[in-house]
């Protein structure tokens, strides 16, 4: 029975640190080695302005921003054949749909975005209620 309260533990708490961030972050903390590396990856340029940025394991591996042209998330594998990079200019974008998953223990929120005449992509945040309102609101303005 003991081993079964342990492995219970350790499957509850793996599955709530996967699914957790620190949040959304103001561009503007983004290190200029982190965004460096977000530019070279063709997710903006070095006028753009990166509002809000958030990721789910961390800064080499995934991302979803937020800048004043673009909404832009990415997912990097070391296989290179399952990584994904999507972006989308404002005037390319028909439309946004937010799936609140806040409330869940093992799975972030995201907002879908669809292009017109392309793919739709997603893009994940992983906070606090208040803190996904808030990267939503962003992204819709």
């Amino acid at each position: 029975m003991r081993n079964c309260v342990h492995i219970f533990l350790f499957l509850f708490g793996s599955s709530g640190c996967f699914s957790c961030s620190q949040g959304p972050v103001d561009g503007a903390a983004l290190s200029a080695k982190d965004r460096d590396f977000i530019e070279r990856l063709g997710l903006c340029d070095a006028r753009e302005e990166i509002i809000l940025f958030d990721t789910q394991f961390d800064l080499r591996s995934s991302g979803n921003l937020i800048t004043n042209k673009r909404l832009a998330a990415y997912w990097i594998e070391a296989e290179e054949e399952f990584s994904n990079i999507d972006w989308a200019f404002y005037e390319d974008i028909d439309s946004l749909k937010v799936k609140d998953l806040s409330s869940s223990l093992s799975y972030a929120s995201y907002l879908e975005v669809h292009r017109r005449g392309q793919a739709s992509f997603r893009l994940y945040v992983d906070g606090d209620k208040e803190e996904e309102e808030v990267f939503f609101e962003k992204a819709l303005l």
